[in-house]
């Protein structure tokens, strides 16, 4: 017996592929799938398949596609064995033309670096936290990032596309090379690209990024799995405040746009939160504005940071204080601002009023809607 053939396809959840022989083109084998010895799933190779029948291999039904009675692991799936069975008895194993890739094998994961991540919406005092980290400690990198917020577009980019792929990938007739690509393999292979190229780029293990998107905010997660040793320092502020901010330093953009922007940053913040695992800390830019010192000793106790790096920290935030717009930095907003149109406070209201209580912050002139100081910071 002369088999040809391959196993073609192999998912968690699919075998595809043919056999033949090639001198006795009239024999169907019958096609078995083993997991550790045991059967899996069986089937015959008797599907048309007309680029077989264009290859000269007979009528071209050789093809087979079976699928399995529970979803593998990928594990599981390197220990799948395919055989193809002939007209007595004799089994003869067929060979995946691809290995199935279970993820993107260069180390996608940096436990040497120690990246200081600083987000928030803008305007909130990601500046003054970043540049305060930049001038007085070890942290090295550019005042602005905006690079790697492309990684979770990217990745959804990809989940996109395999989204769009849905019938193509779930047809048990189909044959293609994308079956044997899971999404994860590209979101690995996405991951390392920027961890090498923050290797590349920064090359100490002290580095530091400031981007205030929210793209970036819902990233943070996925940062953490890159760099296992990262902080996140979320800076927030009150949107009144925060709003008024945005006007004077960008007054050509929309009313509209600048509660988006906060809204946004804010609800995803809210989003990835729960899942830091004790790497963040979220500083009010009340505090970091009226309290300095205390706003330099919190992020020094949380990045372990030494002695002389947090009072240079602390003289750093209390004499430069930069990024200022506002006349009086203390300033405190008692509400929407007095030129905003009823429209324009219909929006807020809808857009940001209510994320107010997730953060505890007043309606009217308080800021705060108490004296609790864990208002102002907290570790997440």
């Amino acid at each position: 017996m002369t088999v040809k053939g391959w196993v073609e396809s192999l998912t968690p959840t699919q075998v595809g592929g043919w056999a033949c022989d090639r001198n006795a083109l009239d024999v169907v084998f019958r096609i078995v799938v083993e997991l550790r010895g045991a059967v899996l799933a069986e089937t015959v190779a008797d599907r048309p398949r007309l680029d077989l029948q264009r290859n000269g291999f007979g009528n071209g039904a050789y093809g087979f596609a079976a699928q399995f009675p529970a979803a593998l692991s990928y594990a599981e799936l390197e220990m799948v064995e395919v055989f193809a069975i002939g007209p007595n008895a004799e089994r003869r194993t067929l060979n995946r033309l691809l290995r199935h890739t279970t993820g993107f094998e260069p180390n996608a994961e940096d436990t040497d670096a120690r990246p200081v991540f600083v987000l928030g919406s803008r305007r909130s005092g990601t500046s003054a936290c970043a540049h305060a980290l930049l001038q007085s400690t070890r942290y090295r990198g550019p005042y602005e990032g905006h690079l790697f917020d492309l990684l979770p577009q990217l990745n959804a980019a990809v989940k996109n596309f395999y989204r769009l792929k849905t019938d193509l990938i779930n047809d048990p007739k189909a044959i293609s090379l994308l079956v044997e690509l899971p999404p994860g393999f590209f979101d690995n292979a996405l991951a390392d690209i920027f961890r090498q190229l923050a290797s590349k780029i920064f090359g100490i293990p002290f580095w530091l990024d400031k981007t205030p998107t929210p793209d970036m905010v819902r990233a943070a997660p996925l940062l953490a799995k890159i760099w296992p040793n990262a902080r996140f320092i979320f800076m927030r502020r009150r949107a009144f405040e925060n709003l008024l901010s945005q006007q004077r330093k960008f007054p050509h953009e929309r009313f509209e746009d600048y509660c988006k922007w906060w809204s946004s940053c804010m609800s995803a913040w809210v989003d990835v939160r729960r899942d830091m695992g004790g790497r963040a800390i979220e500083i009010d830019q009340y505090l970091l504005a009226r309290d300095p010192d205390l706003s330099a000793t919190l992020i020094a106790d949380f990045l372990a940071l030494e002695p002389d790096e947090r009072t240079k920290m602390s003289n750093f935030l209390t004499k430069r204080r930069p990024e200022r717009t506002e006349p009086e930095l203390d300033t405190i907003e008692t509400g929407p601002g007095a030129k905003w149109t009823d429209q324009q406070k219909q929006f807020f209201d809808e857009t940001c009023l209510p994320l107010f209580a997730r953060f505890g912050y007043a309606e009217n002139g308080d800021y705060f809607i108490s004296r609790d100081a864990s208002l102002a910071w907290r570790k997440i």
